[in-house]
């Protein structure tokens, strides 16, 4: 919206106005703010309408282990969700089809999360939410619309690259054609459900969140920077040329979760006031697998979603290999940091060192933009 009242009363960018329509860094930052202030100021109140509306935690019976978790609000997600959104809608151009997908899979994955908590809060019970086959269901829906959105003639992206898959440090995408379409459908199902189960303990997801979509800002500023995309070797098709993604608005979007994501951690951090719910983990998730494929970043999902792919594996290999091939448990419990919790670690420093060990890996995922 500022944008584009910026860009109609400065059309020559001939006064300071074009700073907001001319300067992606510019609006990141205020984005950035906006967020932060809107998830700061309104988590208060919005905390005394969960509790009044009986929006509370429900543990599960055989968690009893005393972690006092039981009656803290739920549902924060719609702080984050609201706050990031409402700054996205004030300083992103609206007409850029990389944000409009973007709003798409905002607004989807969060009603299927909301749905699933809603499910949860009447139902009093942590286990009555949606059906695990109806949260992939809706998770595959958005992932194949948007497969056939990106393969189709309408995608955003160039033309040399509808169909391709780019493997981190090497310079030229391979072409896969219509599988990319199952592919994705793989990444966004894959994804979602890796920063869901990762959302168990106070702030757990909420940093690694953070980091990766900063990583994911700076791949969109500089994949949307025409010289710097060149420089760094992204997309290139050697003597078929150069095909480059003008994605930079995806750095003023990245911008605002990171701002809202902050903000929430002040009352998510341990002990926790909120937890985000699935109406938080399942929209983040499932925002984060969309931009992931919109840049053709999926597979720097395991460096920028170090502890997601450690939590989802870990669940993988403890019910698919464990329990229901070999018939018993591989790990005490799943995901990963409940296996740590159980053997004794306190919670503060299973956090931490999960952070340290998300922002080590999303370091690596960095050195990707040179090493290629």
């Amino acid at each position: 919206m500022i944008h584009h009242l910026a860009a109609f009363l400065d059309p020559d960018s001939a006064t300071w106005l074009r700073l907001f329509h001319r300067y992606v860094s510019t609006r990141a930052g205020f984005a950035f703010l906006t967020a932060l202030l809107i998830v700061g100021i309104g988590f208060p109140g919005a905390l005394r309408v969960f509790l009044r509306l009986g929006w509370v935690n429900r543990q599960r019976s055989y968690m009893g282990d005393g972690s006092g978790k039981e009656g803290v609000p739920v549902m924060g997600g719609i702080l984050i969700f609201a706050g990031a959104t409402l700054s996205v809608l004030a300083w992103c151009d609206l007409t850029d089809p990389f944000v409009a997908v973007a709003l798409a899979a905002s607004v989807w994955f969060f009603w299927l999360g909301f749905q699933d908590d809603l499910s949860k809060i009447r139902g009093k019970d942590h286990d009555a939410g949606l059906s695990r086959a109806t949260k992939y269901l809706g998770q595959g829906f958005f992932g194949l619309a948007l497969g056939v959105y990106l393969c189709s003639p309408m995608s955003p992206h160039p033309e040399l690259l509808r169909g391709t898959l780019h493997i981190p440090l090497l310079k030229q995408p391979f072409h896969i054609g219509w599988l990319q379409i199952p592919f994705i459908v793989f990444a966004v199902i894959f994804i979602t459900n890796a920063v869901n189960f990762s959302d168990g303990m106070d702030g757990l997801a909420t940093a690694p969140s953070f980091m990766t979509f900063l990583g994911l800002g700076i791949f969109a500023y500089i994949m949307g920077h025409k010289a710097w995309a060149q420089h760094f070797l992204f997309f290139d098709f050697g003597p078929g040329g150069h095909a480059g993604i003008a994605c930079s608005e995806l750095v003023v979007l990245c911008s605002a979760l990171m701002g809202a994501l902050l903000g929430f951690l002040w009352y998510n951090t341990y002990p926790a006031q909120v937890f985000m719910g699935d109406c938080g983990s399942m929209y983040l998730g499932g925002l984060m697998a969309s931009i992931f494929v919109v840049l053709k970043q999926e597979l720097l999902f395991p460096a920028f979603g170090f502890l997601f792919l450690l939590e989802v594996v870990s669940v993988i290999i403890q019910d698919w290999i464990g329990i229901q091939w070999l018939g018993r448990r591989i790990f005490f419990r799943a995901p990963f940091h409940e296996d740590l919790k159980y053997r004794g670690w306190s919670e503060p420093k299973i956090v931490v060192r999960l952070w340290i060990l998300s922002g080590v890996a999303m370091s690596l995922g960095l050195l990707t933009i040179k090493l290629r």
